[in-house]
């Protein structure tokens, strides 16, 4: 499993534990906008997205950025993110790679784009950047025993063109800064008690204001979020610490462990037992 190679996404995107070092390419044409509702989530890998065509406003955490054709957008692990398309038709490319893929001189240079993760091509370099996509879909179109070694290289040249051409773009101006508030309040509190009316009083609003407009915004109800960053953190417990599933319960704000196993193994598809020890 250690240098497993997917053919298809969406084997990656249905396990959250995927073997420690892959890679996958998917390619996307639609003629549809994606549903602005759709939910943050968030990987155990890296994400690496390229706009073929069209536009799409993207949320990487509490930022949005405008992407357009041409963009590129770098995803870490474990980050909340979500899209939405401006543009119809739209085509994407989207390729995932873990920590591990890669050499830890790239991964610590990349690491870095986390702070402006929308680079765009100077002009000169585009059709330089188009070549490397190119090759990449006819490799992962037509495997074979020097292909893991292949899409490694043409990484690398992405990579080493990112670092040595920077060409980042800021995000937009934050208009909800209150459900940024929210989020960062519950990113800190996760162990409390947070209820929907807890959370709209802290920040002077209704609960059915906060309520609407955090659905709007991150695609998610309050509730759902919560439970989302709980279970993130339990599994970095699960991961880095020997506590006890009961102690990891109280600790990411579940209070019970039979409830806190119920919820993470509907989230995960594996019991909390069994993702520590796949991943020890």
């Amino acid at each position: 499993m250690q240098n497993e190679i997917y053919k298809e996404a969406r084997n990656l995107i249905d396990s959250k534990n995927p073997p420690k070092s892959l890679f996958t390419i998917e390619y996307t044409h639609a003629t549809y906008t994606l549903d602005n509702t759709y939910p943050f989530h968030y990987h155990d890998w890296y994400e690496l997205y390229f706009l073929l065509e069209g536009s799409c406003t993207y949320r990487i955490g509490k930022k949005k950025y405008r992407v357009n054709k041409g963009d590129w957008i770098f995803v870490p692990p474990n980050v909340l993110h979500k899209v939405f398309y401006n543009t119809s038709p739209h085509g994407r490319i989207l390729m995932y790679f873990s920590k591990d893929y890669l050499s830890t001189q790239i991964l610590t240079r990349i690491n870095d784009f986390k702070l402006n993760p929308v680079y765009k091509p100077k002009t000169e370099d585009s059709e330089f950047v188009h070549g490397i996509v190119s090759k990449l879909l006819r490799e992962f179109s037509n495997p074979d025993e020097f292909s893991a070694e292949m899409y490694k290289n043409f990484l690398y040249e992405l990579f080493v063109l990112f670092i040595r051409k920077p060409s980042f773009t800021p995000s937009e101006n934050e208009k909800d800064l209150v459900i940024a508030h929210v989020m960062d309040y519950i990113n800190c509190n996760y162990a409390e008690s947070l209820s929907l009316e807890l959370l709209a009083d802290i920040n002077g609003i209704s609960p059915g204001y906060l309520s609407r407009r955090f659905k709007a915004v991150t695609g998610l109800s309050v509730s759902e979020y919560v439970r989302m960053i709980r279970i993130r953190q339990a599994k970095l417990l699960l991961i880095k610490t020997n506590d006890s599933i009961s102690e990891i319960s109280d600790k990411c704000g579940f209070n019970d462990s039979n409830y806190f196993s119920y919820v993470f193994k509907e989230e995960e598809k594996v019991s909390p037992l069994k993702y520590r020890k796949s991943h020890s």
